[in-house]
């Protein structure tokens, strides 16, 4: 074998690799472009999916404050009615007092209204 058929060699085995090289690409193009377009549309999916996570983790955040709030009002209404429930029994006791004082002022009133009948008819 001389140069020139070596040469020759080299150019059917480089022109069929070349050809077998696009066909492998080729191939390999349909292979990927339909993951690629999978790739695609499911990144596209992780991403509506993290808004909605990032959403639904602010509106929990939200719920918790607020739930937090109530807590707070509650304690502290809580406390007003410890202060009314106080408030009350006094009331009630001062209530219970006047009831025994107009009670006796009755009682009196009634004695003397007695006593006045008893000294009119003494005339």
């Amino acid at each position: 074998m001389n140069k020139e058929d070596l040469k020759a060699i080299r150019e059917l085995l480089k022109e069929e690799l070349k050809t077998t090289r696009d066909l492998l690409r080729d191939e390999l193009k349909a292979e990927l472009d339909p993951i690629k377009s999978q790739l695609k549309e499911n990144t596209q999916i992780l991403k509506a999916l993290e808004h909605k996570a990032d959403v639904h983790k602010a509106e929990h955040d939200k719920i918790n404050n607020n739930i937090a709030h109530v807590e707070g009002h509650l304690k502290n209404i809580d406390g007003k009615l410890d202060l009314i429930e106080l408030a009350v029994k006094d009331t009630l006791k001062d209530v219970k007092d006047i009831r025994e004082d107009l009670t006796s002022v009755e009682l009196i009133t009634a004695k003397n209204y007695t006593d006045i009948v008893k000294l009119k008819s003494v005339k």
